[in-house]
């Protein structure tokens, strides 16, 4: 660990964490690229999204040294939480997605830390009481405030996401995660709409743009870290649980020809400018 502080601990640790970082994000973009695999099988070039993710990744294990370099333990945690974080953010932004495959996993981490004692949001049994209960009713809560505006309202890998981040981070910063969400996915759909990336009957991104809270964020601080909150449907696919869509194999055969058609114009929005 002496190492591994000394590399983050100093005047150029946050400077080696953006470089990391930025590699990192391209890297997350080019996996997203190509899974989970799109189903035309195509595999998306390189477009504005790459340097978008690569720029969030920089930024994000940035301020996670920023906040963490002195401390190698709560730095591994919330470095590998960020991480992760990070490859979501590119899958959410290219097709949608937050597999399965990365959000239970990050529910089961959050869990290992506390149950080992590293917890450096949650120390405690009555601080985890609270955490479990926010990671269990705020998903819960907004899954039945979803119900009456239909199906697909809000992803399930949305809310798989915010248990983790329930978990991991506590309760306070759970919501406060969840309004700087909500504020940064307006501001996102907003720019959207301005260079005309959706239209005003398309449903929009959200996810990626409620991901940016801080490497703090679970410390509640500045800008960086990530929390997912919903968005409308963009279409569904078996298997991945899109993070804007019901989650099941039944709910893409029941989707009406209209929004699948919708689905369809928004994937061809979404690559316009990559020349597909």
């Amino acid at each position: 660990m002496t190492i591994f502080t000394l590399w983050f601990d100093g005047d150029l640790g946050p400077v080696i964490a953006g470089i990391l970082g930025l590699a990192w994000g391209l890297a997350s973009d080019r996996l997203a690229a190509r899974w989970p695999a799109h189903e035309d099988g195509s595999i998306r070039p390189i477009d504005w999204r790459t340097p978008v993710v690569g720029v969030l990744g920089a930024a994000a294990f940035a301020g996670t040294v920023l906040r963490f370099g002195a401390t190698p333990i709560p730095l591994a945690i919330v470095g590998l939480y960020v991480a992760a974080l990070i490859v979501l953010f590119a899958t959410d932004l290219d097709q949608r997605l937050l597999p399965d495959v990365i959000t239970l996993p990050l529910i089961a981490f959050a869990l290992l830390v506390y149950v080992a004692g590293a917890s450096p949001f949650v120390p405690t049994a009555e601080d985890f009481a609270w955490a479990a209960g926010a990671a269990i009713v705020v998903p819960l809560a907004l899954y039945l405030l979803a119900i009456p505006c239909g199906q697909g309202a809000i992803g399930q890998g949305d809310l798989k996401l915010l248990v983790s981040v329930g978990l991991l981070a506590g309760s306070g910063k759970l919501f406060y995660a969840l309004i700087a969400g909500a504020l940064l996915a307006g501001l996102t759909v907003g720019g959207m709409l301005f260079v005309r990336r959706i239209s005003l009957r398309l449903p929009g991104p959200c996810g990626p743009s409620s991901v940016y809270n801080s490497p703090d964020e679970c410390t509640g601080s500045s800008a960086g870290h990530v929390a997912v909150v919903s968005r409308p449907l963009a279409g569904s696919r078996p298997g991945n649980v899109p993070s804007g869509t019901a989650d099941s194999p039944a709910s893409e055969t029941n989707a009406s020809p209209q929004r699948e058609g919708d689905a369809r114009t928004m994937q061809t929005l979404l690559h316009a400018d990559s020349g597909d």
